[in-house]
């Protein structure tokens, strides 16, 4: 199996990039020692692979997510029901198939084939809501020792993105887990209180510098 080793830590670039390597490295070892040290793949053209470490990080704090009074009325009066782990191929497949709708790109069949890796070895979890027998929302995230980190996420209906979002952080929280890596600067994860940090705060939140490596993704 090819796997490769990423370098750490990561110097600060203007725009993030780390490297690229081709697919053959694109292998759950690989992506298990990229995230250990806060490096993800962002996309796949002409069979490369672009990794990327962007700082400041934007991160989010699960134990202090910013729940708005219209979200609050949401939660109170919630008609779905949420779940984790129990749909996260079609999950995985809905966001895909939004994300396209929309434009977005990155999420196409190889990124979708490691997420089901990364789920088959307790890494991946997904959180689902429902109304009724149909899925409207929810998000994909991996979690690695003490941290998350978050890839993706959709909705068909207003709010339902937000309120997995609310749902996951409640439930790192518990499992003590506090921190869910962004990834990339958004304004609307920024609404819900994600934060940017520096780079040497971040890193020593990752599991390569904790040296906290088990999954710790249980239901």
């Amino acid at each position: 199996m090819f796997t490769i080793a990423f370098p750490f830590p990561v110097l600060p670039s203007y725009d993030g990039f780390v490297g690229v390597t081709s697919l053959h490295y694109f292998t759950v070892n690989s992506m298990i020692d990229a995230y250990s040290k806060g490096i993800y793949p962002w996309f796949i053209e002409a069979e490369n692979v672009y990794w990327f470490s962007p700082f400041p990080r934007l991160v989010l704090y699960t134990n202090a997510v910013t729940i708005s009074k219209s979200m609050k009325q949401i939660l109170k009066n919630n008609p779905y029901t949420i779940t984790i782990n129990t749909a996260s191929k079609q999950l995985i497949d809905t966001c895909s198939e939004v994300h396209h709708t929309t434009g977005g790109t990155w999420l196409d069949a190889i990124f979708a084939k490691m997420y089901m890796q990364l789920s088959d070895i307790g890494m991946l979890q997904t959180v689902e809501v429902w109304e009724g027998n149909e899925l409207v929302g929810g998000l994909v995230g991996n979690i690695l020792g003490h941290m998350a980190y978050g890839e993706t996420m959709f909705n068909t209906r207003p709010n339902t993105s937000k309120l997995a979002l609310i749902y996951w952080c409640s439930h790192l929280a518990h499992k003590n887990i506090p921190i869910i890596d962004c990834q990339q600067d958004s304004m609307h994860l920024r609404s819900m209180g994600a934060r940017l940090i520096n780079s040497e705060l971040f890193q020593s939140h990752l599991p390569f510098t904790t040296h906290k490596f088990p999954f710790t993704n249980h239901v």
